[in-house]
């Protein structure tokens, strides 16, 4: 069974994303206390970090009138690369604690390189079944939560997701892939697949507070959700009630996210 360091360790990891948004975020308010001297001389070589400063002011000031989207768009990739290695991780050390009972249909239809398998040590054959079993159920083809669920499936992981938790973590699966590979201009395909967001083509994607907040408060109930799933499988009913109350205070909170308008507004409240 898979302990509860593992889960620890990503919601660890969420938390500490979170931490990071708020302290760039606010950190830059350190900046509007700088005082520069309207007639300081940014001419001479010594006084370089004199326009530097005014550069970095000036960047922040219109970063901060624009929700800061820089530094969203940034972490909004960070957070999907966190769901996408939690239960990729949470797989391979399922496969890894029940590799001698991987017979069933599932499994028996995987094809690879035998000879290459045998001599392999144990840790690599985990890895490598992974890689298949990802190509044969096309599981990177699949878009947002399925992607997992997918995956899921195939160790009898798989349940009921929320759907607003589900429609964040679609949103951010579109939205992080424009961002990685479109330079976070709008393509057809975000636009398609996300009407509601009223983009255009080639459009840049300028995320917020709020909508990161609500993308990754979505990927923590995911987190608690597989959570609960597997530690029922392995009767740990001790985190039953916990892991419940945590997950309806996510969504909860999910829900009260979507009356804002301005969350930075309301933290500095």
């Amino acid at each position: 069974m898979i302990s509860q360091t593992f889960f620890n360790s990503y919601i660890r990891d969420i938390n500490d994303l979170d931490a990071f948004t708020q302290v760039a975020d606010f950190g830059t308010d350190y900046l509007y206390n700088i005082r520069i001297a309207a007639d300081a001389d940014s001419s001479e070589p010594n006084n370089y970090e004199i326009e530097r400063t005014r550069e970095i002011k000036n960047f922040a000031s219109i970063q901060e009138k624009e929700g800061f989207p820089y530094l969203y768009n940034l972490v909004s990739v960070r957070a999907w690369s966190i769901l996408e290695a939690f239960v990729d991780d949470f797989f391979i050390l399922y496969l890894s604690e029940n590799f001698e009972n991987l017979n069933n249909d599932t499994f028996t239809k995987i094809r690879g390189s035998l000879i290459d398998f045998v001599f392999m040590a144990r840790s690599e054959q985990v890895e490598y079944l992974f890689d298949l079993i990802k190509l044969e159920y096309k599981i990177n083809t699949k878009l947002g939560i399925n992607r997992f669920e997918g995956l899921l499936k195939l160790i009898k992981h798989d349940g009921k997701v929320i759907d607003i938790v589900a429609r964040h973590i679609y949103e951010l699966s579109q939205i992080r892939n424009v961002i990685v590979h479109r330079n976070g201009r709008a393509d057809n395909r975000l636009i398609d697949n996300c009407p509601w967001l009223n983009l255009s083509n080639g459009q840049q994607i300028k995320l917020d507070g709020l909508m990161f907040t609500r993308y990754l408060k979505s990927i923590y109930w995911y987190a608690l959700e597989l959570f609960d799933r597997h530690f029922n499988k392995t009767d740990r009913s001790e985190f039953k009630d916990y892991l419940h109350h945590l997950k309806n205070e996510q969504i909860k909170s999910i829900q009260e996210l979507g009356k804002l308008k301005d969350l930075r507004k309301i933290r500095e409240n």
